[in-house]
């Protein structure tokens, strides 16, 4: 039998595979240009909504338009132009031309050419929830939609079936947020929103000085009491009378001090009533010069009728004060206001009883003032926090060790709902108030805050220092090794404790001046570094009031702070205890000192605490979550 003749197979069938190797490789290289397209294109997207996300929440609250918005982020996208989009990558235009046409692709509905969409929520984003408009804003959530990209193919397009290109796209979605002290910074006390910035004190004597008072029958003081060791008297500059309405929120500016002595390092001014009660408002002056403006509002000044006297006092340490050698007026003329507050929507009587604010001048009881200089019992309270564990005994240590276990809410006053200093009781709460107690379990969200009379020395030092068995105590190289490069940790006893010090996180033109008025400081004067310091800490701000006090206040805002005896004029060199910022006494401590600071300071991260968008408090911080 002949045996048939196969030469020139093998030819044949390395044609064909040749020909389908040809095709694959032309596919590979296509369709990775076309992967790698897509990823230039999702970074485009992504740096562009990310870069624009300042700018939101849109709508009036913002400030933003829709329009603003848009322009913005079609400039920043033909800044990051890909190839094959016909409006963000065009050599024969101009960029000017080019960003006025993505403008109009954006806004017309097409999602082929690129769109914008603005939601009320994340979840609204994806569920079909119609888009949040202006009118309806603010609108913190951004869904932007790149336009398409041509990737035009080479080899692959050559063959049978496979058309000459194909195109990309990809969309970004961010959302700015309501920026929040982590838990874990928190500290137990409770601080006036009269005291401000700087040189802040908690201590555990017993006394009961609030300083120089100014009484009813006022008269200059004389210079000899201001004490031997003042080489000059204090002299309070600005208008000499100032008129203010009952019950008017509003402010004051224009007064500035002289004759402050070099070693002073706080300047505040004391505004004193008609019946011999006093608010203090912190200017925060290193020496001469203008004083920042004041806020009045019903909860302090404007609640009581009658000519209020304003001094200013100056502080060398926490005994040494002296006083302005003149004063200033304000006068509260009229008769204050309280509004009634809006019902709950269809409230039952029943169940719902309405809300009255208290009255500010009545509401504190009689007690020891917290001023914000001279106080023998410092200028700060510890606060009454409790902790799941349900432990009362033990929640203060653990909370000066760890930080509180829930987070805590500033309270934002309603339009029509006049400010006061108490959150009200369980049957009549201040509209909106979240008590900070066990009735529920502590959570997150708790807007009004209790202190405790008296700080318990023993245990903040345990919770400081010596922590438990099963914690270390908050400043413990455990929590944070200490950074600073002309500093080692120092030993207490057993423990190892951090040795920070607050200068030497700042950065540029930071300097602890700046860092204390909210006019001078920006969030390049310090290393993000110091959030890691387990020195750096928050406290709850509340409306001046008695030391004593037993019942809720809702929280003003919250303010930074670094655990540190440095001062404005005294830096970390003249600093003689053991632990900077923790005077021992024993197995107690005697005073903590923290320097607070203004959260326009702080360095934003992208890692900070969140929660939604709230146009009242806190700071935007835009994350990219889609």
């Amino acid at each position: 039998m002949r045996r048939r003749d196969e030469n020139g197979a093998t030819a044949v069938m390395v044609g064909v595979l040749a020909l389908l190797m040809f095709m694959m490789a032309g596919l590979a290289v296509d369709m990775g240009n076309a992967w790698a397209r897509g990823r230039t294109v999702q970074k485009q997207v992504d740096v562009s909504a990310i870069s624009v996300g300042y700018r939101l929440p849109m709508g009036p609250v913002a400030g933003h338009t829709r329009d603003e918005v848009v322009a913005d982020l079609a400039g920043r996208m033909v800044s990051n132009a890909v190839l094959g989009q016909s409006d963000t990558f065009d050599n024969t235009r101009d960029r000017a031309s080019l960003v006025t046409a993505l403008t109009a692709d954006l806004k017309n509905g097409d999602p082929s050419d690129g769109d914008v969409k603005f939601y009320k929520t994340r979840s609204d984003a994806t569920n079909g929830t119609p888009e949040c408009t202006e009118a309806l804003g603010p609108c913190p959530v951004m869904v932007v939609v790149a336009p398409e990209a041509e990737v035009r193919f080479g080899f692959a397009g050559a063959f049978e079936g496979v058309g000459g290109s194909t195109t990309v796209q990809r969309r970004a979605t961010v959302e700015v947020r309501t920026s929040v002290p982590r838990n874990e910074d928190m500290l137990p006390f409770w601080l006036p929103s009269g005291c401000g910035y700087g040189p802040t004190h908690a201590d555990t004597t017993q006394g009961g000085k609030a300083g120089p008072v100014v009484p009813s029958t006022w008269t200059l003081p004389r210079a000899a009491n201001n004490g031997p060791e003042d080489p000059a008297p204090l002299t309070l500059l600005g208008p000499d009378d100032s008129f203010v309405y009952a019950g008017s929120t509003t402010k004051l500016k224009g007064f500035s001090v002289s004759g402050v002595p070099r070693q002073y390092n706080k300047v505040s001014l004391r505004a004193t009533a008609p019946d011999g009660t006093f608010v203090d408002f912190v200017a925060l002056a290193s020496g001469d010069g203008a004083l920042p403006e004041i806020s009045l509002g019903p909860s302090d000044v404007t609640g009581k009728v009658g000519a209020w006297r304003v001094v200013a006092m100056a502080q060398q340490n926490q005994q040494h004060v002296i006083t302005s050698t003149n004063y200033k007026t304000i006068k509260v003329e009229g008769q204050p206001v309280t509004p009634t507050p809006d019902p709950v929507p269809d409230p039952d009587p029943a169940t719902d009883p309405p809300t009255t604010p208290s009255d500010p001048a009545t509401t504190a009881p009689p007690g020891v003032e917290s001023g914000c200089v001279g106080q023998d019992r410092g200028n700060f309270g510890q606060l009454d926090s409790p902790r799941a564990t349900g432990h009362k005994n033990d929640d203060f240590l653990l909370n000066v060790a760890l930080g509180l276990d829930h987070r805590l809410a500033a309270y934002t006053f309603p339009a029509n709902v006049a400010e006061t200093k108490d959150c009200g009781s369980a049957s009549s709460p201040l509209l909106g108030a979240v008590f900070d107690n066990n009735e529920a379990g502590p959570g997150d969200g708790a807007n009004c805050i209790i202190g405790d009379p008296g700080n318990d020395g023993p245990k903040a030092f345990q919770g400081l220092v010596e922590g438990t068995s099963s914690h270390p105590g908050r400043l413990d190289t455990d929590n944070g090794r200490t950074v600073c490069e002309d500093r080692n940790d120092v030993e207490v006893g057993t423990k190892s404790i951090n040795n920070d010090y607050l200068q030497c996180f700042l950065r540029g033109s930071g300097s602890l001046a700046s860092i204390s008025s909210d006019d001078t400081a920006d969030r390049t004067m310090l290393d993000p570094a110091i959030k890691k310091s387990p020195r750096f800490v928050y406290l709850p701000v509340v409306y001046p009031s008695d030391r004593a006090q037993k019942g809720f206040q809702p929280i003003r805002s919250f303010v930074p702070g670094f655990i540190t005896e440095e001062t404005l004029t005294k830096p970390i060199s003249g600093v003689t205890s053991e632990i900077n910022g923790v005077e021992m006494q024993g197995n107690s401590f005697k005073t903590l000192h923290v320097f607070t600071f203004s959260p326009r300071a702080l360095p934003l991260d992208e890692s900070d605490e969140s929660v939604s968008y709230d146009p009242a408090s806190g700071d935007k911080i835009v994350r990219l979550v889609g």
